[in-house]
């Protein structure tokens, strides 16, 4: 990353953090007619 993004070679750490895939699974509960969806956290 220092070299790509022509960063201070000299500093220690640099960070970056995304998460560019939104969740796709659920929990799904059913009481009855009635469904309570619960999306799945990390």
């Amino acid at each position: 990353m220092k070299k790509n993004c022509d960063l201070d070679e000299k500093q220690n750490n640099y960070a970056w953090s995304f998460d560019g895939v939104p969740e796709e699974n659920s929990l799904y509960f059913r009481f009855g007619d009635t469904r309570i969806e619960i999306p799945a956290m990390d």
